[in-house]
């Protein structure tokens, strides 16, 4: 769910998810539901995220996502920002 607005934001604030495990199955379904190439990236900054041994800065994430698991890469005119 996309807040865009502070009524939206305090609309969701008020129907939050019980547990985190069903917060976890929300952010999920809304990574599954993403077009590609958006859900490969998130998925790919998940896994980097999940797996490496230090806090990653953005611009850390951003260059590691562009790599995918075959050693393909995104050409750098495709801009990915946050």
């Amino acid at each position: 769910m996309k807040c865009r607005t502070e009524s939206s934001v305090w609309k969701r604030l008020n129907n939050l998810p019980e547990d985190l495990h069903k917060a976890y199955d929300e952010v999920w379904a809304d990574i599954q539901s993403l077009e590609e190439p958006y859900q490969g990236l998130v998925k790919r900054a998940l896994r980097w995220v999940m797996t490496t041994t230090m806090p990653l800065k953005s611009e850390e994430i951003l260059s590691a996502i562009r790599v995918g698991p075959d050693g393909d890469m995104l050409p750098l005119s495709d801009k990915l920002d946050e």
